[in-house]
């Protein structure tokens, strides 16, 4: 059942007093065959099973649209989110409300109610004529990162004939979730590192070819090899033409954020400044895209599932990465469990088998140090995060007394 159909608190009672009353009209009408007391009956009885036929049939053939869509926005951007319902009984619903809930992540310039456990309660009019479908706009704009759906649906009208409450709760999980992503905040320092190792990334400087990729013919020199001409070329051409071929290099980015802090005897917990920590990485995954750079993505924040058992997004590059980087840091939240950055650093450590240039974004403590500098020994480019009079700066160079950590 797609609704569960409540009645109000006097529904019975009104059902009760009804029965008592038939009761009593009906015994003098079949003693006394008094004509009025018969129409009376009759006119109650009948009253009845109309109130009684309504209540089993409302709400069988209301249906709510619940498609699977995303809304994407930023802090500050509306949208409208629109509700379809449609009634495809022949009994109309007339001054009905629709309720629901949304988080603080977004607001509504409608009725609202009340905040209850962070969300609002929101109440928009909705009246559904018979065999009719019914539209609610609804205007959302984005406050805050974080995500959110439509929870606790509601549609309450009145009874048409006894004049009593009905509430029908949707019972389905609805399907639409908003996605608000963080706001970017800029941070200076993103330097490119030159790996001498083959790759995809197209360059015009490197000792590294991809033999798949054609980009040519050039004139041919004494030092070209002899498999390099190339003879359709050569022919047309009536000179030697050697083949060219697309430069290539590899140049990976692993963007580490550490969302923990540890109290004074230890203890870890999220960062107060997780807002900052999201939006850094969110600049940095921003610029990234548009240098057309390859990037993952690790958050030692806990999640459902099998190992690993931290949040992380594979290496990718292009907007639809982009989208996915903005979604993960959208859904960390400042009630996630956390796991020991060190641990982190550890599980990060193992499947190295190419350079790559590592930021570090969050706090880093003395017996995460260690780490950090045998990546550096391996010659692997490690960029910590700083926070300085000037804004954020990526340090390429740095000690623990300079650490995030530490400012």
């Amino acid at each position: 059942m797609r609704w569960k159909k409540e009645f109000g608190p006097e529904h019975d009672q009104f059902y009760q007093i009804f029965s008592v009353i038939i009761l009593l009209s009906m015994i003098p009408a079949l003693l006394m065959r008094l004509p009025l007391l018969q129409i009376i009956f009759s006119l109650l009885l009948t009253f009845i099973w109309a109130s009684r036929y309504y209540d089993q049939k409302i709400g069988l053939d209301i249906n709510l649209e619940n498609p699977k869509r995303t809304i994407r926005l930023f802090p500050g951007q509306q949208t409208d989110l629109k509700l379809t319902v449609q009634n495809e009984s022949f009994l109309p619903v007339i001054n009905g409300k629709i309720s629901f809930q949304m988080g603080s992540v977004v607001s509504s310039d409608i009725e609202k109610q009340t905040r209850y456990n962070h969300e609002i309660i929101y109440y928009v009019p909705l009246s559904i004529m018979r065999k009719g479908k019914a539209q609610v706009n609804i205007p959302v704009q984005a406050k805050a990162r974080g995500t959110t759906r439509l929870t606790n649906i509601r549609y309450d009208f009145p009874h048409p004939i006894n004049t009593q409450s009905i509430g029908l709760t949707y019972q389905p999980f609805y399907r639409t979730e908003i996605i608000v992503y963080p706001e970017p905040l800029p941070v200076s320092g993103l330097k490119e590192r030159l790996y001498l190792t083959p790759g995809e990334k197209k360059t015009a400087f490197s000792p590294f070819e991809d033999v798949l990729s054609p980009a040519g013919t050039r004139d041919y020199i004494q030092s070209d090899p002899f498999h390099r001409i190339h003879w359709k070329a050569s022919a047309k051409r009536q000179d030697l033409q050697t083949k060219v071929y697309e430069r290539t290099w590899n140049h990976t980015w692993t963007i580490v954020v550490n969302i923990s802090k540890k109290s004074r005897l230890g203890n870890a917990f999220v960062t107060p400044d997780l807002e900052k920590l999201m939006s850094y990485a969110a600049f940095i995954c921003h610029t990234l895209t548009k240098k057309d750079q390859s990037f993952e993505l690790l958050i030692n924040a806990q999640k459902l599932g099998e190992p690993p058992y931290f949040h992380y997004l594979h290496e990718g590059q292009g907007r639809s990465h982009l989208r996915k980087s903005l979604e993960l840091l959208a859904r960390i939240h400042s009630s996630s469990m956390v796991i020991p950055f060190s641990r982190l650093l550890y599980k990060l450590d193992q499947p190295f088998n190419q350079p790559k240039t590592i930021v570090v974004l969050g706090d880093v403590d003395h017996e995460d140090m260690p780490v950090l500098a045998k990546w550096k020994r391996r010659g692997l480019g490690v960029l910590v995060l700083q926070e300085t009079e000037n804004g954020a700066t990526l340090a390429e160079s740095w000690k623990e007394g300079d650490l995030y950590a530490q400012r």
